[in-house]
């Protein structure tokens, strides 16, 4: 009787060990990272809710959740694993500018009546992110879309928005002059845009950014054949860009374009979507989009989506 009390008693401790054990297992956050990156959102979760959860939560896995959901269009989910996350580390400013992001599609999809509410916390979470980090440029680029896009009663400021493109281009010249080029964009300064846009090419010759925001600027004022013609250097011979080709295919499908009567001869739709690839591989790329709205446009390849590289309007 005693020999099989002694057995259970050491079969249930063993049990306890095994738990134990399975609990101390170390958190997968680096494959969980890769899958984000690879797209595959849902088996990231998978392998993250578990250090997520729990008595002693991971931040970093909290964190990635929350940027999974994002991707995966679950803005709601998203927000609560991010505000989680900025909880367990709250000197975490990356959390803080995604938490942003989030609140933002949330936002896009929100009723006219809960929209500045969310407004305001977009605002207040981009703020945060750079108090917590100063280097922070893509929070500060978020400020300054916020800035020149939102009105004044939810914090809208273009003289805020100038402030934050000086501190960008001192940190960075070829940022600030995409921060100062979004102002005049947004102020119907186009000619100014232009300008911006051009120096940073002279500056930063070896940079397919800056041809992207020409690109972004010509696609505004529906001058395709400048467009076009940006982007042929960047798909044509040894050096083919992925994210040009995508944007190539992108405008040859877009409404504005079709519709129009002239095209360039060099933009045949057809040849240009057999071309295009989706940036699925460049999902990493994502961390540096400016916009609020970045996550909603630049999370779902196989769509009409904006790549990350540019700005995004709702």
């Amino acid at each position: 009787m005693q020999k099989s009390s002694f057995r259970a008693i050491a079969a249930l401790g063993g049990i306890f060990v095994v738990a134990a054990v399975a609990h101390a297992r170390p958190c997968r956050l680096e494959e969980g990272q890769a899958l984000i990156a690879a797209g595959k959102t849902s088996q990231a979760r998978s392998i993250l809710e578990d250090c997520a959860s729990g008595d002693s939560p991971n931040p970093r896995a909290a964190f990635l959740l929350g940027q999974s959901y994002l991707f995966g269009r679950d803005p709601d989910r998203a927000a609560l694993w991010l505000e989680r996350a900025t909880i367990l580390d709250a000197g975490s400013s990356e959390s803080q500018y995604w938490l942003g992001r989030a609140y933002g599609e949330q936002a896009l999809r929100a009723s006219v009546l809960h929209q500045p509410a969310l407004a305001k916390k977009v605002h207040r979470a981009f703020e945060r992110s750079v108090e917590l980090d100063p280097e922070n440029l893509s929070a500060r680029m978020a400020l300054v879309e916020y800035g020149v896009r939102a009105p004044g009663f939810l914090g809208g400021s273009a003289e805020r928005a100038r402030l934050q493109a000086e501190e960008i281009r001192r940190r960075d010249p070829l940022k600030g002059h995409h921060a100062f080029g979004l102002i005049a964009e947004h102020q119907k300064r186009f000619d100014d845009a232009a300008r911006e846009y051009e120096s940073a090419q002279r500056e930063f010759p070896g940079s397919p950014e800056t041809a992207y925001w020409r690109v972004a600027l010509a696609r505004r004022q529906k001058d395709f054949e400048a467009a076009f013609s940006l982007l042929e250097p960047l798909t044509s011979g040894e050096r083919e860009e992925p994210e040009a080709l995508y944007l190539l295919g992108e405008l040859a499908a877009s409404p504005a374009y079709t519709s129009t009567a002239e095209r360039p001869v060099s933009s045949d739709t057809s040849s240009i979507r057999h071309r295009v690839r989706s940036p699925r591989s460049h999902r990493r790329t994502f961390s540096s989009a400016p916009s609020m709205s970045a996550a909603r446009n630049a999370a779902s390849p196989g769509r009409s989506t904006t790549p990350p590289w540019r700005r995004i309007r709702p």
